[in-house]
């Protein structure tokens, strides 16, 4: 466990946080891409997974307690909506821009004052 923890950190040093946050919400992104493909087809019970990046994302970019589901959780839950859409054709290379139009639009609704 504590291999894992030192691992996680050294990834994290080596990257910048905006880096890191793109990637967890690319990840996020490419679930939902997933799960929106497996319910379509023969794992109905699969659109009921989640892999809760939306917490870690919130919590590295310093989201207020209790006002997460404001505006700012709607925006991260409309860009997975978006790539749940997607064609899975289209993946991996229309995903990470989508990440970074994500982290974008999140980035601004912290700083833009909407969330308070």
């Amino acid at each position: 466990m504590k291999l894992k923890y030192c691992f996680q950190h050294i990834i994290i040093a080596a990257m910048s946080q905006k880096a890191f946050i793109i990637s967890l919400i690319h990840q996020d992104l490419k679930h939902a891409q997933m799960v929106a493909n497996l319910s379509q087809k023969s794992f109905p019970s699969a659109k009921n997974e989640s892999l809760d990046i939306l917490d870690v994302v919130a919590d590295l970019m310093r989201v207020p307690k209790g006002r997460m589901e404001i505006y700012w959780g709607r925006v991260y839950m409309s860009y997975l909506k978006d790539a749940a859409k997607l064609s899975k054709a289209a993946y991996p290379k229309s995903l990470k821009p989508l990440a970074k139009n994500c982290y974008n639009d999140l980035d601004w609704v912290m700083n833009s004052g909407v969330i308070l």
